[in-house]
């Protein structure tokens, strides 16, 4: 923990005026559910509220002056321990880690932090928008925050991670880490005399044997003498080289205990408190651990600390403390592949490491340079930030050759710089000039310069610049003659990984697609077909990347037409799922034309395609929801494993696009700009449909929050509709119905249950017989799905996928 003081008032206030203008009043009655879902913004209040305990015990009286009388503060913290526990949260690891980069934020970066837990992650703009939903009844939540963030800067805290204990199992075993003392093999290693040495209040408050106290006692205790050494060695601790404590039996005095670099750990100090082992015994355990790591320098360990529960002999007798602070392990984390359960890479534990040896000193700046090389919010950054970023990786290159680190560093490095270039918006690269070592970066008015970059990076911005040039080059060739040169051709070979003739051969057939007006010709790419499915394992990404955006709508048709027509002809149909989904779910925030193709074409690939499949549709048949036989199940488990890996995106676009659907069909003058409502609809249909088939946890959140909003026949979006969309609104419920019936389980039928019964209200909507009928084969719908879903009724089923066949209307 760094001790020195930073003053952030400022900074908290204008995180504070950041997260203000919380709306004064609770969501409206009737308010669309599908944009106030409870359990992710519960759970994110919860991880918010747990965040505050934590820094609130840090700062707490009691624990600054070390005495062991818990605070009104711990007992608030262990409340929303429970909370949180209870919460789905994976391994039950719950985090804050320093980032230092805002995005999409005007916040300060001394106090730009991320929680996560689980599958949840949020920061500062995230949490904008759940105050905003929230409304009066959590504003108290907008101070704690600011204040919380503020704390942790003061404190110099990169990362926390708190281990919450997780449920029991069967036995009522439910933290094996939890043991009183280690046995006899580790006392007599490391920590022989401890008995003789240790005060006897740490034995007592430690160490005692109390196999018979329940784990969650023992785990809070341990978590508040955790709390308390690290309260103490913030304010400055005690004396030279220990933590002085005051406990029931008189003062207690704990040492400090240095990493191989000679700094103090608190995570080494915190460990040898609650293990009760002497600081001689700690530093010579220390010493070994330091030798075994430079004897097996290829283990992915990132520190002595790590090591300990890295290492059989010692993990397996050790506590683990219930939080660790600045653990330079979890800031290299990364998504989809984090570092946890032994899956980290050699190469990312060197980086790790060489980042805590450089800038150690400095844990937030550690965090900076880490989040450089993994972070995941590349697509947010602007020219400034890439700049920022550039510099840091910079720095770290720099260290590597100075400190002639294995090259292994520098390619870890220089690897995931690459791919991260690859998320920047092409237009933030208008902003940046590479001359030299030098780069120029435009804000505005203003020009910035970082004088002095890695020589690899900066070769490797230029290059990535060059290639944004040429990808326009590429999607003005339709619009108008272009030249491209033999860099250009280079260019797009980097891009998609093929040889410079196999790129122009592939311009060439794109080019021969269209006429001289820019058209689409779909009888010509037709016929080139067989010469591109020659590059079968790029040439989808080589189109899809330059035509998604075919501007005129005809031409977009006729172009889904014909790429169905190639997948027809593709043998490995994962790579174009992931690559669609990547491309759908790059900013979730966004909505865009290419969206509803990508959908439609993702849920082609899960199909099982024979000669009589219909390739000249521009919408997704339902007949796909009432069979099983016709669908791939590699394909339909690899998309239900990515949906799922990656559900607050999926979660988040959704809302995103049901939220434009509402401010679009509110309109009362049309926009010429503005994606019109009957896309939008077609765009949630075909999402409906998709998920409908995957199945998987994701998919039935999403389903049944559908059900929530399209179920009531009071929601805003029933009365915001006219006449003209009405029946689609209606077509997109029996898609959610069905799919339901398909993927649900037996909690929703009760849904479908109540659905049914609100028949007389939904018939006040019909304003004709068409609608009126609608409406009754929707409620034959939601009596099938349920007795689908109900055993006893199981005979129901049939019916269900006979009345399937009745409505394969397109929107």
């Amino acid at each position: 923990m760094n001790t020195a003081r930073i003053s952030l008032d400022e900074a908290a206030r204008s995180l504070l005026a950041e997260l203000g203008g919380i709306e004064s009043h609770a969501p409206a009655a009737g308010q669309d559910a599908f944009l106030t879902p409870p359990e992710p913004d519960d759970k994110r209040m919860a991880m918010i509220d747990l965040a505050h305990w934590l820094t609130a015990c840090l700062t707490e009286a009691r624990f600054q002056e070390g005495m062991r009388v818990p605070p009104k503060s711990f007992n608030k913290l262990m409340a929303a321990v429970e909370t949180m526990a209870a919460q789905a949260g994976g391994d039950g690891r719950y985090q804050v880690r320093f980032r230092g980069f805002p995005t999409g934020t005007q916040i300060p970066p001394e106090v730009d932090y991320v929680i996560r837990f689980g599958d949840v992650e949020m920061d500062a703009v995230v949490a904008v928008a759940l105050f905003k939903r929230a409304g009066a009844r959590m504003s108290h939540l907008t101070g704690r925050l600011a204040k919380t963030f503020r704390v942790l800067g003061d404190h110099g805290v990169s990362s926390l991670c708190l281990q919450l204990p997780i449920a029991a199992d069967a036995n009522g075993k439910n933290m094996a880490e939890i043991r009183a003392e280690g046995p006899a093999g580790i006392r007599a290693e490391a920590t022989a005399g401890i008995r003789a040495e240790a005060p006897a209040d740490i034995q007592a408050e430690a160490t005692a044997d109390i196999r018979a106290e329940p784990p969650i006692e023992l785990w809070r205790e341990r978590l508040g003498l955790s709390l308390r050494i690290l309260s103490r060695l913030s304010s400055g601790g005690n004396g030279e080289g220990e933590i002085i404590l005051t406990g029931e039996q008189g003062r207690s005095r704990f040492p400090i205990i240095q990493d191989e670099r000679g700094r103090p750990d608190v995570n080494l100090t915190i460990t040898a408190a609650i293990n009760g082992i002497s600081g001689g015994a700690m530093t010579a355990m220390t010493r070994k651990v330091a030798e075994w790591m430079r004897r097996n320098a290829s283990v992915p360990v990132f520190s002595i600390y790590d090591a300990l529960f890295s290492i059989g002999k010692l993990k397996n007798q050790l506590a683990r403390p219930p939080i660790e602070v600045n653990n330079i392990k979890w800031l290299a984390e990364t998504q989809p592949t984090p570092i946890a359960g032994g899956r980290a890479r050699p190469e990312q534990a060197a980086v790790a490491r060489l980042a805590a040896a450089r800038f150690g000193a400095a844990p937030r700046k550690a965090a900076q340079v880490i989040q450089s090389v993994y972070g995941n919010d590349y697509d947010r950054v602007d020219a400034a930030g890439l700049g920022q970023r550039v510099q840091m990786a910079s720095e770290l290159l720099d260290e590597a050759a100075g400190d002639g680190a294995d090259s292994g560093v520098s390619l870890e490095v220089m690897r995931n710089i690459r791919g991260r270039f690859e998320q920047v918006r092409e237009d933030i690269f208008d902003d940046i000039r590479v001359e030299g070592a030098a780069l120029r970066i435009r804000d505005g008015g203003r020009e910035t310069v970082v004088d002095k970059i890695h020589a690899g990076l900066a070769k490797m911005l230029a290059g990535q610049k060059s290639r944004v040039g040429t990808r326009r080059k590429i999607r003005e060739m339709v619009r108008r003659p272009i030249e491209f040169t033999d860099a250009d051709y280079q260019a797009i070979a980097g891009d998609f990984q093929v040889t410079p003739d196999a790129a122009r051969e592939l311009v060439s057939l794109l080019r021969g697609s269209f006429d001289g007006q820019g058209r689409f010709q779909r009888h010509i790419f037709e016929k080139h077909i067989p010469a591109f499915a020659r590059h079968e394992k790029k040439v989808f990404r080589f189109l899809w990347h330059y035509l998604k955006e075919t501007p005129h709508r005809n031409d977009r048709v006729a172009f889904l037409n014909g790429l169905q027509h190639l997948i027809l002809r593709m043998e490995s149909p994962l790579r174009a799922v992931d690559m669609l989904m990547d491309d759908l779910l790059q900013n979730p925030s966004q909505v865009q034309f290419s969206d509803r193709n990508a959908m439609i074409l993702t849920t082609l690939l899960l199909r099982k395609h024979n000669r009589d499949i219909n390739l000249f549709v521009e919408l997704t048949p339902e007949e796909v929801l009432n069979t099983e036989r016709g669908i791939d199940r590699e394909v339909a488990g690899y998309a239900r494993r990515l949906i799922d890996g990656m559900s607050d995106r999926v979660i988040e676009k959704i809302r995103a696009i049901h939220q434009l659907l509402l401010r679009e069909m509110g309109r009362t003058t049309e926009s010429l700009d503005a994606l019109p409502p009957r896309f939008l609809l077609s765009l949630e249909r075909e999402i409906y449909i998709f998920m409908s088939i995957v199945g998987g946890q994701t998919a039935r959140a999403i389903l049944r929050g559908a059900l929530k909003t399209y179920g009531d026949p009071d929601a805003a979006i029933y009365r915001m509709a006219s006449g003209r969309h009405l029946e689609a609104l209606l077509n997109q419920l029996g898609i959610i119905i069905r799919g339901l019936g398909r993927i649900g389980g037996a909690p929703d039928a009760g849904n479908l249950q109540a659905l049914a019964e609100r028949d007389r209200s939904f018939s006040r909507l019909a304003s004709d017989t068409t609608i009126d009928m609608k409406i009754r084969r929707i409620m034959q719908w939601a009596h099938a799905a349920r007795g689908r879903l109900t055993p006893r009724d199981s005979g129901n089923i049939s019916f269900l996928m006979a009345a399937g066949t009745a409505n394969a209307s397109a929107i």
